[in-house]
């Protein structure tokens, strides 16, 4: 069966509605446990980038917390509502630097803010409300991160984090998309770009 980009974010919705809880804390914890023995052991690399989860995403806060307990650089986007972009912003401290910004969303408050570059960026943990096995994402439908991502060099490695019930078969692809190499999920990962997992 093939599905609309629509019936998908659909469908993401509904499946969503049905999880427990606990089950997603349970799939939350196995997200950021396997995101940080690839941190550690396989992806290598100064400065990683990592959306601030919200209800209902693939938990990042303990990503985020761990990279800095270790002093991995790691950095996080904010949204400019005029120009409809993703700027980047290195974080030194979670609790201080943050505070609630664009649509409700833990953002580096304007006294916090210290920019990086896309080029500047090595890894990226974005988030997705669906993805397939080819890697192809379904966002929201703003094109935020599609516009982001479009400023990365096919070199820097992009990692998309998802419940296993945000996988689908195949998703709708366009011209201007960008695959991820990696997506990672409670079940484990899901290999997209070759050579990226070996010690």
């Amino acid at each position: 069966m093939s599905w609309s980009k629509d019936e998908i974010r659909a469908e993401v919705r509904r499946r969503r509605d049905l999880r427990d809880v606990a089950d997603l804390q349970r799939a939350g914890i196995r997200i950021s446990l396997t995101c940080d023995i690839l941190l550690r052991n396989y992806l290598r690399g100064e400065m990683v980038m990592c959306y601030v989860s919200q209800r209902g995403e693939a938990p990042t806060h303990d990503i985020i917390r761990s990279c800095l307990v270790r002093g991995q650089r790691i950095c996080v986007p904010w949204v400019n509502p005029e120009t409809r972009m993703i700027a980047a912003s290195e974080l030194e401290n979670f609790f201080v630097d943050l505070e609630r910004g664009f649509a409700g969303i833990l953002e580096p408050r304007d006294t916090c803010r210290r920019p990086v570059e896309p080029q500047g960026i090595d890894i990226l943990l974005a988030p997705g409300l669906a993805f397939d096995s080819k890697g192809t994402r379904l966002g929201r439908g703003s094109g935020y991160y599609d516009r982001f991502l479009a400023l990365f060099g096919p070199e820097k490695i992009k990692v998309g984090l998802a419940f296993s019930w945000q996988i689908f078969q195949e998703i709708p692809t366009e011209e201007h998309d960008i695959p991820m190499d990696l997506i990672v999920t409670e079940q484990g990962v899901i290999p997209v770009r070759s050579g990226l997992l070996e010690e």
